[in-house]
């Protein structure tokens, strides 16, 4: 097994803002967010893999997921603050 492999069994990565702002929505927060290796401006957002990140993925997928407006606004200024401080 190569470490990529390793890491994908436990990482969830993406650079995908929606799907970013969901997680925070729900209260997972970022083991590490890191700048592309592709694109300098992009960053991609590193999860620690778990049942309810895939629960929440799943459901965005399929499109099931519910959220209250008010608050996922609450987690789009979060995601905001979050690429502002990232060095």
């Amino acid at each position: 097994m190569s470490i990529n492999n390793s890491v994908a069994k436990y990482e969830f990565q993406t650079s995908d803002m929606i799907e970013i702002q969901v997680l925070l929505y729900f209260g997972l927060e970022p083991a590490a967010i890191k700048a592309d290796s592709t694109d300098g401006q992009r960053k991609i957002f590193v999860f620690k893999k778990s049942e309810e990140l895939g629960e929440i993925i799943t459901r965005l997928s399929d499109g099931k997921l519910l959220v209250e407006p008010v608050r996922f606004v609450g987690a789009q200024k979060i995601l905001k603050q979050k690429l502002k401080y990232f060095v």
